[in-house]
């Protein structure tokens, strides 16, 4: 059985979504590492060997600590670690592999969560966070969905309405 998904099997919304979700989370991870000295000044230069195993656990981890200090539990409740666990984890030494198998899972079965519990087409078009603890039929998304377009007045970005 295959168990790779293709892109073209996820709504184009949701797609965007996620790339949103992944150029703020490699910003905070750039942030992140110019905290602790690890970026170089020159794109030219490298002094690090930071592999892609441990920027994805890095990127994770502030993934699931925007999740905890916003109080949703959903990756806990799934049976996955604390955003520490992963960090302390990413900064052991380990075999890459055993790094690649565990971010792998945790990205998978996160950006579940992240299509179960957030209305991630708001998000993408409007930049409202909106989560919800249970999943929401579409019942539920058709209402908020025509609440959100009925009010997007209100809406401001930058100060100015939409």
């Amino acid at each position: 059985m295959n168990s790779v998904t293709q892109i073209e099997q996820f709504n184009s919304e949701f797609v965007e979504a996620v790339k949103a979700l992944a150029e703020t989370e490699a910003t905070g991870v750039a942030q992140l590492l110019d905290a602790w000295h690890l970026r170089s000044q020159s794109a030219s230069e490298a002094p690090f060997d930071l592999s892609p195993e441990f920027l994805l656990a890095v990127a994770i981890s502030l993934r699931f600590k925007i999740w905890e200090l916003n109080n949703h539990r959903w990756h806990l409740d799934a049976g996955l670690p604390s955003s520490d666990e992963i960090l302390t984890r990413a900064l052991q030494p380990v075999l890459r592999e055993d790094l690649g198998t565990l971010t792998h899972h945790l990205h998978v079965t996160s950006l579940q969560i992240f299509q179960d519990h957030f209305v991630w087409y708001v998000k993408a078009q409007s930049q409202v966070n909106l989560t919800f603890d249970d999943s929401l039929d579409d019942e539920h998304l058709d209402a908020i969905a025509d609440f959100l377009w009925n009010n997007r007045h209100a809406l401001r970005t930058n100060g100015e309405s939409q």
